[in-house]
């Protein structure tokens, strides 16, 4: 291992491999020994650990990594951006929509941040925040197929009278 500069990217190719087989546990136990020895890039690595945990529905380890690893890097927009998606998994609206608007601010161009921004002001019919914060994330890769749900929703619904959504939510 000392000395052996390919091992800490192997390993994270290793734990990325684990995730995509929905193998969390061991994409866990990787990650955290990246964190432990501090091999290869540390913010790969917290986002990593974070969204293994946040896959095993263990959202309270996930908030407690990603805030570490924010601690560390506050500049570092995905990380604050996998906290807002934990959040939001999570049913915090109010508190994953504050960690998007975070992230959108350290990345502007980031297309999930002002995606996520423009669904929650939808959810919390704050309309015309939504269509814009959705028309500025498709502005951003209109050929994403990823992010086309907001754009249903406002495609098929009425400006004058949106369908009630399953998470209906309050803002302040």
């Amino acid at each position: 291992i000392a000395g052996d500069t390919n091992y800490a990217t192997a390993q994270y190719e290793l734990g990325l491999t684990f995730g995509a087989k929905k193998e969390y546990v061991k994409q866990e136990m990787i990650a955290r020994k990246l964190i432990k020895e501090n091999l290869g890039n540390p913010i790969q690595n917290y986002n990593m650990l974070g969204n293994s945990l946040d896959d095993q529905e263990r959202v309270d380890e996930a908030l407690a990594i990603y805030d570490e690893g924010i601690a560390k890097y506050p500049n570092n927009y995905l990380i604050i951006f996998n906290k807002g998606l934990s959040l939001f998994k999570a049913k915090k609206y109010a508190e994953a929509e504050i960690e998007f608007i975070r992230a959108a601010e350290l990345n502007p161009f980031h297309q999930g941040s002002n995606y996520f921004i423009g669904l929650i002001n939808l959810m919390g019919k704050r309309y015309i925040q939504g269509i814009m914060a959705m028309q500025y994330a498709m502005l951003l890769n209109n050929e994403s197929s990823k992010y086309t749900y907001g754009l249903q929703y406002i495609d098929e619904s009425s400006i004058l009278q949106f369908p009630k959504m399953e998470d209906e939510i309050k803002l302040t």
